[in-house]
């Protein structure tokens, strides 16, 4: 009856041991787990909102459409517009120059006739 204890107590070491460490080394695995899951999602609140410089930009985005505005012409004569000789000059030049360019395409659409320069400025 002896060996028979001393072989219970041997088994009962066998198997208490690896079980008892496998135990611990799990408990020890699953709080690491769990303590990097709670720092994963430890994370502060984003602030959304924007600040002064933030808000300038966006006023400027928003007032972009302010440019298409100033091309909307309703023809009032609210604006009073001062050209000098000059100006009237470069105008006519150009006004020509683009009639000219127009006329050149309009007869080079037109089959077996020649084409001619634009007068040069």
């Amino acid at each position: 009856v002896g060996s028979s204890g001393a072989m219970s107590e041997t088994l009962g070491l066998a198997i208490g041991l690896p079980l008892g460490v496998g135990s611990v080394v799990a408990g020890l695995v699953l709080y690491r787990c769990w303590r990097r899951r709670q720092r994963e999602f430890a994370y502060q609140r984003v602030n959304h909102e924007l600040d002064a410089e933030e808000e300038i930009f966006k006023a400027q985005l928003d007032g972009a459409d302010d440019i298409d505005q100033l091309f909307e012409y309703a023809g009032t004569d609210s604006v009073d517009v001062d050209f000098d000789d000059n100006d009237l000059a470069e105008i006519e030049m150009l006004d020509s120059y683009r009639k000219a360019l127009q006329g050149g395409a309009a007869e080079s659409s037109e089959p077996g006739t020649d084409t001619e320069d634009p007068p040069q400025p």
